[in-house]
């Protein structure tokens, strides 16, 4: 059997050039193309168009016509599925783009929005009511202290691998940790100076550790590496100590870990004395609205 574009070139070269007869072999392919129904078969042989009646001859051209018209659409409409086939042809699905990086200063409109490094990229929910705080973080917008949150993805200017063994005396107490979530978690939780409770938060269908860090109680900052009473607890830092994650006095902050297929998420919440339930409940929300994404 010819397939429809073969008939429909047929008809082409039927058409063109005001020809007004059908050939044999072109009728012969139009009428393959018709459905047709079992039927009980006569004795006689088929009459071929040159032994039909000239009313049959005028039907078989109007049925013919109806034809190229119908096998025409099909084929040259895009759009349309074959009819004559009875198959569909499949619609493109359509292609969503990725949220908008998250604004690094000025109001943030609610919605979602991504965070991305070399290495790995993830995608949040936020309210009303924040501000962009830099490349790597957002901020609860209202005075100081009411909670900041910030990614320190791997390849990002905020990456870390080292912890400092101790928090008040840390000069030369940093030390490299593993690559894995739970290395991380367990170089916090052994910190002196700092006291960890460990918990958990799902995000993206991943369970992850959340680990709030305070100041142990009875230090004496007086005494820690800077030697005054506004002295930092320092939590970790790079190698080079220019970025640091620290707790200022009647500070404390939170850190949500995750494994994504091998990969270590890192984010810190830092909160001010003044924060509220209300504020850490409002960062939690945002750590589980994330979805991860590596390349």
């Amino acid at each position: 059997m010819r397939t429809d574009q073969e008939t429909l070139q047929l008809m082409a070269v039927w058409l063109e050039d005001g020809r007004n007869q059908l050939p044999d072999h072109v009728l012969d392919a139009v009428l393959e193309q018709l459905p047709s129904k079992p039927q009980r078969r006569r004795w006689s042989p088929a009459r071929r168009i040159s032994d039909m009646s000239a009313f049959a001859k005028v039907a078989s051209a109007a049925a013919v016509v109806a034809v190229v018209a119908l096998v025409g659409f099909n084929l040259l409409s895009p759009a349309a599925p074959s009819q004559l086939g009875g198959i569909a042809s499949p619609s493109p699905e359509p292609t969503s783009s990725p949220p908008p990086l998250a604004p690094t200063s000025g109001e943030i409109e609610a919605g979602r929005y991504r965070w991305t490094s070399p290495a790995a990229e993830v995608t949040f929910a936020v309210q009303d009511g924040w501000t962009g705080d830099g490349p790597l973080g957002i901020r609860k917008t209202g005075p100081e202290g009411k909670g900041s949150l910030e990614h320190n993805l791997r390849g990002s200017t905020n990456e870390f691998t080292q912890v400092y063994t101790d928090a008040c005396h840390s000069e030369g107490a940093l030390e490299p940790i593993g690559d894995t979530a739970d290395d991380l978690v367990a170089a916090l939780d052994a910190q002196k100076g700092t006291d960890a409770v460990i918990g958990e938060v799902t995000a993206g269908g991943v369970v992850g550790q959340r680990v709030e860090i305070r100041e142990s109680p009875g230090v004496d900052r007086s005494t820690c590496r800077y030697a005054n009473p506004d002295s930092p607890l320092q939590i970790w830092a790079d190698p080079a100590e220019t970025e640091f994650n620290s707790l200022v006095p009647g500070g404390w902050t939170v850190v949500y870990v995750f494994d994504v297929d091998g990969e270590r998420f890192v984010f810190r919440a830092v909160f001010g004395s003044d924060a509220s339930e209300a504020d850490v409940a409002a960062i939690d929300a945002i750590v589980e609205s994330f979805e991860f994404s590596t390349p």
